[in-house]
């Protein structure tokens, strides 16, 4: 009884502990990937204090081995900026100056050829 116990306790954590994974990205054809960015390209907004407002920031990593290019939504502007990264470059680009929001959300939407 006990064996069967701890055998249904295993199977009940180790189907339990099994981690889902889901594509963030899909072929558009021509070796091509479409998607959420891959692993080896970093992005993250910054909103930095000025003396009455604050400047949003985009700062970019691309560290792959190709370019990857990207349409990048910003909810402070509420636009589309389009920005090709070539390899191992890193990149910092101002999205708005002198505005009240304190914080921003990005989207980004990219594509390339691995």
């Amino acid at each position: 009884m006990r064996s069967f116990l701890a055998l249904g306790l295993g199977l009940a954590l180790g189907l339990g502990c099994q981690s889902k994974t889901q594509n963030l990205s899909v072929d558009a054809g021509g070796g091509m990937r479409k998607g959420a960015p891959p692993m080896c390209y970093q992005y993250r907004g910054e909103a930095r204090k000025t003396y009455d407002a604050y400047d949003i920031f985009l700062h970019l990593n691309n560290t792959c081995s190709y370019t990857v290019d990207c349409l990048v939504y910003d909810d402070v502007t509420e636009k589309q900026v389009q920005l090709a990264m070539p390899p191992y470059q890193a990149a910092d680009y101002a999205l708005a100056q002198n505005v009240q929001a304190s914080r921003v959300d990005l989207s980004v939407e990219c594509t390339w050829k691995p």
